[in-house]
């Protein structure tokens, strides 16, 4: 399995393909978790940066947002040729690791 790296956190809103490194709070202030989105269609895409989110609902919603502009931006077409388009979430940049969410979209002709 061929695995490529890609930039969807333009997708997510209010995310813009920022990416923030995880510091240690110097004041004590607390730190927000941080959400990997990883894709499969014909290829995988493993997030290696993840973006950081106040809350497992912000992280549906982005993730919700980010496979609709995915899918209108070109991904859909592969929908059709029988195997289905996913994203999955975990909070590690690990993509085996145990996800804490899945979209799945499929699409055929009846």
């Amino acid at each position: 399995m061929r695995r490529v790296v890609m930039d969807h956190r333009r997708a997510i809103p209010g995310v813009g393909g920022r990416e923030r490194r995880v510091l240690p709070p110097a004041t004590g202030a607390p730190v927000m978790p941080r959400y990997y989105f990883h894709i499969e269609d014909h290829r995988t895409y493993i997030d290696h940066i993840g973006v950081e989110l106040p809350d497992l609902a912000a992280a549906r919603d982005g993730a919700v947002g980010a496979a609709g502009q995915i899918l209108r931006d070109g991904a859909a077409k592969n929908l059709w040729s029988g195997k289905p388009w996913r994203m999955w979430v975990t909070q590690s940049p690990f993509a085996n690791e145990k996800p804490l969410f899945v979209l799945r979209f499929s699409a055929t002709e009846e």
